[in-house]
């Protein structure tokens, strides 16, 4: 079978020819390209570095040999997601909604799962409370803006790093977009014109930009990290931290989206919920292009 495959850290992937995967195997109809699965195929994530060669990602939508539409997350080393297709043995499987297609289904994978895990379970965001979102111009923030919503948010903010990515998360549903550009007027913008604070942040960038965003935090926020793509090390004011009764709550297996359990009810939640709103993901490419090289 095709398959796009890394072998040899830090080059592209190539499109070529693979042995099938040992039976039961699932026809991959979508597949997602997560952060982690760039880092691993450069050979920048020191707690996966598995033997090379190895098929690209880490989870997607297949078909499985009785015709049911299954998520699947971890197939066994080498195989990935980017593939003809699949092991579906020892990976994590998640039966799909009648009508939810499998290019919505691959969209809501890892990236929805830790949204919706984050906002309605450990961040427990109740009716009336107020969201915001750090770093909503990738996949985790777009669907967590779209998020709240469902249990009923009275605000949904979303921060992104430059202007031209604004617009998309506005027609998600975000009441109000700020940009991080100007750190200082951040936490004055992001109180205007509600006073009274946020009371769950979801945080997919950390540093510089954090302690701005728990400056405009209400009393007994509670802060979901998922990420620091805006760095590793953040300077948090402790007098801030005290008078705001600041919890920082991190998902049970680790603070990436892509270490959080793919768990049968929190995907079939969220993808039972999609028909109350779009769930915006980019468009979609074919499963392996005519081309025999790519770049991730």
């Amino acid at each position: 079978m095709r398959a796009v495959v890394v072998r040899e850290y830090r080059t592209a992937p190539v499109v070529s020819e693979v042995a099938d995967p040992a039976w039961p195997a699932g026809e991959v109809l979508a597949a997602l390209l997560n952060p982690v699965d760039v880092a691993v195929a450069a050979g920048l994530n020191p707690f996966r570095r598995p033997e090379l060669p190895l098929v690209v990602g880490r989870d997607g939508v297949a078909r499985r040999t009785d015709g049911a539409l299954v998520h699947f997350i971890r197939p066994a080393v080498p195989y990935g997601a980017f593939a003809e297709r699949v092991p579906l043995a020892d990976a994590e499987t998640v039966p799909l909604p009648d009508g939810l297609g499998a290019s919505r289904a691959a969209a809501l994978g890892i990236c929805g799962v830790a949204a919706w895990t984050a906002l309605a379970g450990t961040g427990a965001l109740r009716p009336g409370e107020s969201v915001l979102v750090l770093g909503t111009n990738g996949q985790v923030g777009r669907i967590a803006v779209q998020a709240p919503r469902l249990p009923g948010a009275r605000r949904v903010t979303g921060v992104v790093q430059h202007e031209t990515a604004r617009e998309a998360p506005l027609r998600l549903g975000a009441g109000t977009m700020l940009t991080s550009q100007g750190l200082p007027t951040l936490t004055e913008r992001l109180l205007d014109p509600d006073q009274r604070g946020y009371d769950v942040i979801l945080d997919t960038l950390w540093g510089p930009v954090i302690p701005a965003a728990v400056g405009a935090a209400a009393r007994g926020v509670r802060v979901v990290h998922l990420g620091n793509s805006a760095g590793a090390l953040a300077t948090l004011a402790g007098p801030t931290i005290r008078n705001n009764g600041l919890s920082p709550e991190f998902p049970a297996r680790g603070p990436s989206p892509e270490a959080l359990p793919l768990t049968s009810g929190n995907h079939q939640n969220l993808s039972a919920r999609t028909g109350e709103g779009p769930v915006l993901a980019d468009a979609p490419q074919p499963l392996v292009p005519s081309t025999g090289r790519g770049r991730l």
